[in-house]
Parts: structure tokens; C-alpha cells; sequence
């Protein structure tokens, strides 16, 4: 039957209309931003692409400048002057330090995005050991417990993790014998990991800045140890987008202890 609407029904239906064309707008605008967003990620790729294929040309470019300025003090060492003698070691070491810096910009292009790879059930202990291979640690440097330690997450992200830890370890270590102590808890919402080293250690003044890209703080010398600051940048980076968190402890000519947290999946 046709009726009347009442004053407060008609009220309600002018409120609702509203309520509608508000829900429309914030959907356009959802839509809107979820392209940007789309855009914007595309665009952040794109020059991570880049970066990766100058890194990659750079340092091909600077090998051969390296290869060139060899031959060159090979062919003419007796009658290069010492002066001349001088400027081709600085060019080598130029170029040797230009080609570590590019491969770190390199490694970091294509690290930051294995946080979305397939979320795979890792063994710890093989996979520390075929990293061990891979980066010429002898063996007896890096110890872990015989007992089996398993997680879920991607393999690349947790490579790109323990690979750089190890290397900061190593390369920042004094010792006549570098070791590197792994322990692992299963906790309840996180794989929890401590990397302890018996380095040189970290003042306390750099200890929050070391995973800041490019910052090396004042721990050694740089004329005598190479690198680039990008390790453990790399590090806290990966970490994060995987949900986790890294902390250390150090004291100065006793070593560094890296406390990593990986959520359970």
C-alpha cells in the first residue's frame, strides 16, 4: 500500500543518502591511493633496478681500470719514476675501494626486496655451514650447538642476514683467532639469536649508529680495513621488513654480541 513517510523516516533516509555517497568517496579515494601506492612502489623498483645495473657497470669499469694500471706497472716498473710508482698504487686502491663500495650498493639493491620471497622451513645449521663455504670461513671459526634448528621464513632474507653478520665479525676482529658463537632459543612468538664474536669491539658512543647506512663511526682504521657501511644497514633493514628487531651488546676489546629477533610464522 502506498504511505507516507514520516518526518523522522525521511530524516533517516536523507542521513543514510549521505552515509552512502560518504562510503563512495572514501572508496574512490581508497582506490586512488592504492594505485599511487602501486605507482610509487613500481617507481622505488624501477630505480632499485637501476642502481643495481650501475653498480654492476661500475664495477666492471673500475676492474678494468684496476687491470690496466697493473699491466702498465708490470710493463714499465723500471723506468717509472717513484712519484709515477706512487700514483698507480693510488690508482689500484681506488679503485679496489670504488669496486668494494659497488658491490656493497649492489648487494643492497637486490637485498632488500627477499623479505617477500616464499616463506620456506630452513635448516639453520646446513644453512650456516654452506655460508661458511661460501665465504671462505675456516673451519672451528663460527660455532653453533649440535642440536637441529629450524624456522620459517624466507631463505635469501636470513642468508643476507647471517652473511653480513658474519663478514662485520670477522673483518672487525683482532684476535688471532676469530670465533663467532651462535645461540638460539625458540620462544614463543619469535626464533631468537644471539651472534657473539670475540672482536675488538664497539664504543658505546658508535654502538647506536652502526646500522646506519655508510656509517663506519671511528672503530678502526679505515686505511687499514675496508668497507663500505652498508652491512649492517642491510641487516636492520631486512629485519624490519620481516617484522623482526636486532639489538647488540659490546664492550671495547672483548667483543660484540648481536641479539636477533625473527617472528614465527
Amino acid at each position: 500500500k502506498p504511505r507516507v513517510l514520516t518526518d523522522a523516516q525521511l530524516f533517516a533516509l536523507k542521513t543514510l543518502s549521505k552515509q552512502v555517497i560518504l562510503l563512495f568517496e572514501q572508496q574512490k579515494n581508497v582506490l586512488e591511493l592504492q594505485e599511487k601506492e602501486r605507482i610509487l612502489e613500481q617507481t622505488v623498483k624501477d630505480l632499485d633496478n637501476v642502481a643495481a645495473m650501475i653498480a654492476h657497470d661500475l664495477k666492471s669499469s673500475f676492474r678494468r681500470i684496476g687491470i690496466i694500471a697493473e699491466i702498465l706497472q708490470m710493463k714499465h716498473e723500471k723506468e717509472l719514476d717513484e712519484e709515477s710508482k706512487e700514483l698507480l698504487q693510488d690508482i689500484l686502491k681506488e679503485t679496489d675501494e670504488s669496486a668494494v663500495f659497488t658491490t656493497s650498493i649492489l648487494r643492497l639493491s637486490k637485498s632488500v626486496y627477499t623479505f617477500q620471497e616464499r616463506q620456506d622451513e630452513i635448516d639453520m645449521n646446513e644453512l650456516i655451514d654452506n655460508m661458511c663455504a661460501k665465504l671462505h670461513i675456516e673451519a672451528g671459526i663460527v660455532r653453533v650447538s649440535d642440536e637441529k634448528i629450524t624456522i620459517v621464513a624466507p631463505v635469501m632474507a636470513i642468508q643476507h642476514i647471517f652473511e653480513n653478520l658474519f663478514e662485520n665479525s670477522i673483518k672487525y676482529n683482532d684476535k688471532a683467532k676469530p670465533i663467532i658463537d651462535i645461540e638460539y632459543q625458540q620462544r614463543k612468538n619469535f626464533h631468537y639469536f644471539v651472534v657473539r664474536d670475540n672482536g675488538m669491539g664497539i664504543p658505546e658512543k658508535y654502538q647506536e649508529s652502526v646500522f646506519e647506512i655508510f656509517n663506519r663511526g671511528a672503530l678502526v682504521d679505515h686505511e687499514k680495513i675496508s668497507g663500505s657501511g652498508i652491512g649492517l644497514a642491510i641487516v636492520k633493514k631486512i629485519t624490519k621488513l620481516l617484522g623482526g628487531d636486532i639489538y647488540l651488546n659490546s664492550k671495547e676489546g672483548k667483543g660484540t654480541s648481536f641479539h636477533l629477533k625473527i617472528p614465527v610464522r
